[in-house]
């Protein structure tokens, strides 16, 4: 049977961070460790983590590391990614919870097809009928498919997070990814994460559309210098991505 390993970056989460840990605890299919990176709160997270593990007894379930800097997702993601042991990768955010069938289900699929390396799925809140497609590069250059906290990864894979972003980082990777290895997505599996912070709200990180639209720029100026033959359709998404900075502009101005 296949291992998971659940990496939960965390800053100042001390409100989220235990139902977050506790949803992945109450799976079904348990992971094989859940690896929290404290990244420099100033809160209570720490003890709130640290009780946990009391409770449990058991610090190798649930593992605790602190990064010495406040350094962002990317690189907490890569520090856990770095250490954990599971045959799979996926992530969660601090404030967001998983849906109990999750690792179950998505079990499944990786047993029936091991071939597979890089899997997200949708956020569909009723199982239908589940279906398995592989992702095309430029699919996932026009727009990412996924969240973070849906994405799951063979741990053997040597691409990571660019450390350098803050934004659009998972589209990123993905985008990186896709250059060798065929990326696959799960319609229907009816597993939805439920979102702390919903996605292009004022309350997280993905709220600031604004540098949301830099970061995907770029994401696409790294796409072209390594794919040369990338020239002939990234004028197109380069407008689609300056539409979207002025949208976002005039929004700004309207307000």
């Amino acid at each position: 049977m296949s291992s998971f390993s659940v990496i939960i970056p965390a800053l100042n989460s001390a409100l989220s961070i235990e139902s977050a840990i506790n949803s992945c605890l109450n799976q079904s299919l348990k992971p094989y460790e859940i690896i929290v990176i404290d990244d420099c709160s100033t809160d209570n997270t720490v003890n709130v983590v640290r009780d946990i593990q009391s409770r449990l007894k058991c610090e190798t379930l649930v593992r605790l590391l602190s990064t010495n800097i406040n350094s962002g997702a990317a690189t907490a993601r890569n520090i856990g990614w770095n250490i954990s042991v599971g045959d799979y990768v996926a992530f969660l955010d601090s404030d967001d919870q998983w849906h109990p069938l999750k690792l179950e289900r998505i079990h499944a699929v990786l047993h029936k097809n091991v071939n597979i390396q890089v899997l997200g799925h949708c956020n569909e809140n009723s199982a239908t009928q589940t279906s398995l497609m592989q992702v095309s590069r430029l699919s996932i250059l026009i727009k990412n498919f996924t969240i973070t906290p849906n994405l799951i990864l063979r741990n053997d894979i040597e691409e990571r997070f660019d450390e350098n972003m803050r934004y659009t980082e998972d589209h990123d990777l993905l985008l990186r990814i896709a250059n060798t290895l065929p990326i696959h997505q799960l319609v229907g599996a009816g597993i939805p994460t439920v979102l702390g912070r919903r996605p292009m709200t004022a309350g997280g990180l993905s709220g600031n559309r604004f540098r949301m639209r830099l970061g995907e720029l770029y994401m696409y100026k790294k796409f072209l210098l390594r794919n040369v033959a990338a020239f002939f359709y990234f004028p197109l998404v380069s407008i689609i991505i300056l539409a979207k900075l002025f949208l976002e502009i005039l929004r700004v101005v309207n307000k």
